[in-house]
């Protein structure tokens, strides 16, 4: 797959990483098959990435960041978890787009920093 790697293969259980644009993955992957998706997208911070710079308008980051949820939701199982990685000021956002979706939030995780935020 273009843009992707396969860094780690487990026959027993069936077990595949992936490290790449989800964009690119999951649509080679066959729909509702994927048991977790771990999600830690551009925060669209201004950061300069290389050739990925994260620093969109609001409305073409919600795009964006719907664009790539559509692409997990259509690899995710129906018994299949998300885990996504976000700060706080696009979480309401992608929660309740999810919760539009039919997905059912379990829980934050929230990590504590001594310093920052």
């Amino acid at each position: 797959m273009p843009g992707t790697k396969l860094i780690y293969h487990l026959d027993n259980p069936s077990t595949d990483i992936y490290v790449g644009d989800n964009r690119d993955i999951l649509p080679q992957i066959r729909e509702g098959s994927v048991d977790l998706i771990f999600a830690d997208p551009p925060f669209n911070w201004d950061v300069n990435y290389g050739k990925w710079r994260d620093n969109m308008t609001r409305e073409a980051y919600l795009k964006f960041t719907y664009e790539w949820l559509d692409a997990c939701l259509r690899g995710l199982a129906p018994h299949g978890s998300i885990w996504i990685n976000i700060p706080d000021d696009t979480a309401a956002e992608i929660v309740v787009y999810l919760k539009g979706k039919k997905l059912t939030m379990i829980n934050w995780c929230i990590w504590h920093f001594r310093f920052g935020q």
